[in-house]
């Protein structure tokens, strides 16, 4: 019976864990959904209008950048939503900016970009993900 009583709340543990954890998910995926409909104006590819500048968003997910490419102006900002399970990390080709951390799943990484020109940059772990933003000087 005591063996029984132990068996009984190691599983009752386990899924209060597990219970912890999808909540936990959960949670997150809600956070992201009310962030991403938040103040402004979502043209619906991406962007987001402010008064003084546009927000890019840049997914990353099935080991790619997603837009690979952007063209934005002086003052703009770019953030990357990593939206896969694996690590990633943002790192300028050029060293022109800071780069990110390693990402994990949710994780997000913002620059403002007050320079022109383009800037290639890929994900310091898969080398294979690259992408470009050019920054166009301001009209």
């Amino acid at each position: 019976m005591e063996m029984l009583s132990i068996l009984f709340l190691l599983i009752l543990s386990l899924m209060r864990k597990t219970l912890n954890s999808a909540l936990s998910v959960i949670v997150v995926i809600s956070l992201v959904s009310i962030l991403s409909c938040s103040s402004g104006n979502d043209g619906g590819n991406g962007t987001i209008a402010s008064n003084n500048f546009t927000i890019y968003k840049v997914d990353i997910s099935n080991f790619a950048f997603s837009p690979q490419t952007l063209s934005i102006q002086i003052g703009d900002k770019v953030v990357w939503t990593n939206t896969a399970n694996d690590f990633h990390r943002v790192v300028w080709d050029n060293g022109t900016f800071s780069g990110s951390e390693n990402l994990d799943i949710f994780q997000t990484y913002e620059v403002l970009l007050t320079t022109s020109g383009t800037f290639p940059y890929h994900c310091g772990i898969h080398s294979s993900m690259t992408g470009s933003i050019t920054v166009n000087p301001a009209s």
